[in-house]
């Protein structure tokens, strides 16, 4: 860049409109350029007189680097309270590879390598995990990997849809995506008043379903009826489903329903319509749930 006027001459250099630290000197040079640094470019030169700001020139970007994609995919883990727990990623693309593990949503601090390990888990490490892989190219988000604690007290139940029914979009048609752009959370207690959340959260498996295996109801004793429910949410606007109503995302409920624990066995969500426990205490037959076939999410 050349200027006349007065001495001495000041230059600040911009980037999309905004300042670049250090940028005063009477060119910019830009090592290693990435996509990021495409955009516009300009430079304003003042002395003691006034000021004056170049027209943008425009850096484009070719990119010739591979975007990262997932490889293989973290998997979900049952364990003990105390044990330990590691969810591992693979990615491919063009180096350097960045990680980010997330928890219900929330980036977990530090986790930024290919595997998250957990020492000693407890009941509130239970949940959704999953992690996003990027590169100067792009980024990706891995499927979610549902911890879940296969001990705990009082009746517990098998927190799944697979093979029964599906959770439907606000169209009450498409089925809600694979993934972790939605999250289901089980809500049980003694009472329909007192509803509270059950462990963590699941992750669409599938298109519709979701799997977060056995959770425990600390407040239902075998023996007692619980009341229980399925809350779901769009996880971009909140990492519980209250915080994604508040904030205006995609949520949805399904009916209440009623389960007696006669003993501590492991029920499952069903589409049955009686709360009696059958032969053998094989499964346990919800009462009402059946209505969640076509449940769908709201606006």
């Amino acid at each position: 860049m050349s200027a006349d006027g007065t001495a001495p001459l000041s230059y600040q250099w911009s980037f999309n409109g905004g300042a670049i630290d250090g940028a005063t000197g009477g060119s910019l040079t830009l090592n290693n350029v990435q996509p990021t640094d495409a955009g516009n470019y300009s430079v304003t030169i003042s002395n003691v007189v006034s000021s004056v700001a170049s027209v943008d020139t425009v850096l484009k970007v070719t990119s010739t680097g591979v975007p990262p994609a997932i490889t293989s995919e973290p998997a979900g883990d049952n364990v003990e309270i105390g044990a330990s727990a590691t969810f591992t990623v693979s990615a491919s693309g063009s180096e350097p590879l960045g990680y980010q593990w997330y928890f219900d949503g929330t980036a977990v601090s530090g986790a930024t390598s290919n595997s998250l390990s957990i020492a000693s888990v407890q009941a509130g490490d239970a949940g959704t995990y999953w992690v996003v892989v990027s590169n100067p190219f792009g980024s990706v988000r891995s499927m979610g990997a549902v911890l879940f604690i296969s001990s705990g007290g009082g009746g517990s139940v098998n927190f799944s849809n697979l093979g029964i029914s599906h959770v439907y979009d606000v169209d009450g048609t498409t089925r809600l995506p694979a993934g972790t752009t939605f999250l289901a959370q089980l809500y049980a207690g003694p009472t329909a008043d007192s509803l509270q959340a059950v462990a963590g959260t699941a992750s669409f498996a599938f298109p519709g379903l979701f799997d977060g295996g056995n959770r425990y109801i600390p407040s239902v004793a075998p023996g007692q009826v619980a009341s229980v429910q399925v809350r779901v949410w769009e996880s971009a606007y909140g990492t519980t489903y209250e915080q994604a109503r508040a904030t205006g995302g995609r949520t949805g409920t399904s009916a209440l329903a009623a389960a007696a624990f006669r003993r501590p066995c492991r029920p499952y969500w069903s589409d049955c319509k009686t709360s009696r426990w059958s032969q053998g205490c094989r499964r346990a037959r919800w009462s009402s749930l059946g209505a969640a076939r076509s449940r769908s999410l709201r606006s």
